[in-house]
């Protein structure tokens, strides 16, 4: 058979071939690459969720020696050739609580920006201990854009005088005997406008209202848990009582405890009180003798006075009233000092702050005069600010925020906010300031404080006849107190 030649065959099996091959290597070119390019993605992201789970140890480490020292940072890094930005965010969630959010980007290429976030709750466990448990952890971390009523209740047997709350338990001085009040909160549902309060099987042996009381859980020596209430009693003598309340439907008087016989005259009842570790911070109002007593409580059922000044005469002299006051300590160039912040009617120094590390030895450290002659009334510390609310100023703001990390030699301002009445009460919580004013028809303001150089109203609610004092917060709730119907109000976020 005659064959005829296939001229070309040759050369256009060659040109397939080699863009088959073509083909094949850029497959191969584009696989290699893309591996390349997930391996580096992947390498960068192992990279920065380590780097951030390193962080967040490190903030742990660094609380564990010193609470307060944490805050927010940021800080650009390179590692293999890749430049992170951290973002170590802190936020104060209560006075013994930290939320830790630590955040790294970076960028491969200009259109694929990477980000890891890992976050983690920071506790105080000594903290919680020197408030007695009073830190209300779990709450109130809501929106709050619209505070509304979820409960009430208007059968206390008297108008309210004085408010704490620990547990989800409220307890409530009242204007008529037997001057205590219970309400348990922590089962109650949405609606009800009674049958929150508790009946005393055996009453308290009270002979007069409690202008303050401050209630902690504290553990016996055995090991037993244990709620107590420190009263400020409007009595001239006995200005101090001390309650058992472990059981609620009969708490007990264990202790009535009188200052020293000098202070007397003007205004020598008790007037607030504020539990912290060991001690218990009273003050009377401005009368003859010292107003500002230090006592022992480390064994409650026994409290003795510090003698500051003299043993005939134990207290530290003032000359004003203090409103309120918050205690805490602090560590300043490395060393644990404890501080006393005040709020008063001295017009001069509405704001005082008392080192009060030693009992014994009391000085002051720092003063504010606020401008214009009202008084201060409500103060309370979050982290390292400081809020302190006022009466109602014409011509200026109620609501003031400072600075406290180095107490002395003075506090820093950072920023106002115009209420428009008096600021009764103050209570701080996850970028938020909750506020008991004489506003009418905002009596209960809610402030945003995320920007701390600027507060911002958030939102409101009617509550008229509100007290002084008359404000707590505690897991999912604000609780006000008023002396009109309810007298005792709890309000959530919806």
């Amino acid at each position: 058979m005659n064959s005829t030649p296939l001229r070309g065959v040759s050369t256009i099996e060659l040109l397939i071939a080699f863009a088959v091959l073509t083909i094949t290597l850029t497959a191969v070119i584009t696989v290699i690459f893309g591996n390349q390019s997930v391996a580096i993605d992947t390498g960068a992201s192992m990279a920065a969720i380590a780097r951030a789970g390193g962080a967040l140890e490190d903030e742990r480490a660094l609380t564990g020696s010193d609470f307060l020292a944490a805050s927010t940072t940021l800080r650009t890094y390179s590692v293999d050739q890749t430049s992170y930005q951290e973002n170590m965010s802190i936020t104060d969630l209560n006075p013994c609580e930290k939320r830790a959010v630590s955040a790294l980007t970076w960028d491969l290429t200009s259109l694929r920006p990477q980000r890891a976030t890992l976050s983690t709750l920071l506790t105080d466990m000594v903290e919680v201990t020197k408030l007695g448990g009073d830190c209300a952890p779990a709450g109130p971390y809501a929106d709050w854009k619209t505070p509304s009523r979820y409960s009430s209740d208007s059968t206390i047997g008297g108008k309210p005088t004085a408010l704490d709350v620990l547990g989800g338990i409220a307890y409530m001085g009242i204007d008529a005997a037997p001057f205590l009040a219970i309400a348990d909160t922590r089962e109650t549902s949405e609606g009800p406008s009674s049958g929150l309060m508790e009946s005393f099987t055996s009453p308290p042996p009270l002979t007069a209202k409690i202008n303050s009381i401050d209630v902690v859980r504290k553990t016996e020596s055995n090991g037993t848990p244990r709620i107590y209430g420190f009263a400020a009693m409007n009595a001239i003598i006995g200005q101090l009582t001390v309650l058992d309340l472990t059981e609620r439907n009969a708490p007990q008087v264990v202790n009535t405890f009188s200052l020293s016989p000098c202070v007397k005259n003007s205004f020598p009842q008790g007037w607030y009180v504020y539990a912290y570790d060991d001690s218990l911070y009273m003050v009377t109002r401005e009368t003859a003798g010292p107003e500002f007593h230090i006592l022992n409580v480390s064994n409650p059922t026994s409290p003795y006075e510090f003698p500051i000044g003299s043993a005939s005469c134990k207290g530290y002299e003032l000359t004003d009233t203090v409103e309120q006051m918050v205690v805490r300590d602090q560590i300043i160039d490395g060393i644990r000092k404890r501080y006393a912040y005040l709020v008063t009617d001295e017009s001069d120094q509405e704001v005082r702050v008392l080192d009060v590390t030693n009992p014994l030895t009391i000085s002051q450290v720092a003063a504010i005069d606020l401008p214009g002659s009202q008084d201060a009334l409500s103060v309370f510390v979050m982290g390292m600010h400081l809020y302190v609310g006022r009466q109602s100023t014409p011509s200026g703001p109620e609501l003031y925020l400072y600075q406290i990390q180095f107490p002395s030699p003075g506090l820093s301002l950072i920023s106002t906010r115009e209420i428009g009445a008096d600021v009764l009460g103050i209570r701080a919580g996850d970028q938020k300031v909750f506020l008991a004013t004489k506003k009418q028809g905002q009596e209960v303001q809610v402030i945003d404080s995320s920007t701390p150089t600027e507060l911002k109203s958030l939102s409101s609610y009617n509550f008229s006849n509100i007290s002084l004092q008359g404000i707590e917060y505690g897991p999912q709730f604000i609780y006000v107190i008023g002396q009109g119907s309810p007298n005792l109000l709890m309000l959530s976020s919806s």
